[in-house]
């Protein structure tokens, strides 16, 4: 059985055009793009400082397991969030499972392959952390 190939909004398609453009046909960024960004995300989340403060938490670390996560499904993020993580049963492991196959076949085009999914793009050791960022609550 063959699944229908998803209709891509002109959004989704540049994207799919940009990732897979060759490297002479990639864009080009300004230098400067990496400074105004961490200046424009600083800004505006300026007026969570005194909270930060208020609580005694001097950095806010925000790593991209989390923001993906969130971003992924909240109401898992949230329910992972507020039970924490005391270790793997057999139940987790089936509901995790479940819900990366869900989250692939809302976003993996074409036909099934047996080398999908043996390694996942998810991972929680030290390179996944080192693209981590952080944001002092002493502003800088």
């Amino acid at each position: 059985m063959a699944l229908a190939q998803p209709t891509l909004n002109p959004a989704q398609q540049h994207v799919l055009d940009v990732l897979a453009a060759k490297r002479d046909e990639r864009p080009v960024f300004d230098a400067t793009l990496g400074p105004r960004l961490r200046a424009q995300l600083e800004d505006g989340l300026s007026p969570l400082v005194p909270v930060l403060d208020t609580l005694g938490i001097e950095q806010l670390w925000v790593s991209k397991h989390k923001v993906a996560s969130v971003l992924g499904c909240e109401v898992r993020f949230l329910a992972e969030d507020e039970i924490g993580f005391d270790g793997w049963t057999v139940p987790r492991a089936r509901g995790t499972v479940a819900h990366r196959a869900i989250e692939l076949s809302m976003h993996v085009r074409g036909e099934p392959s047996s080398s999908r999914g043996r390694r996942s793009s998810r991972s929680t050791g030290p390179a996944a952390r080192a693209g981590s960022g952080s944001i002092s609550s002493t502003g800088g």
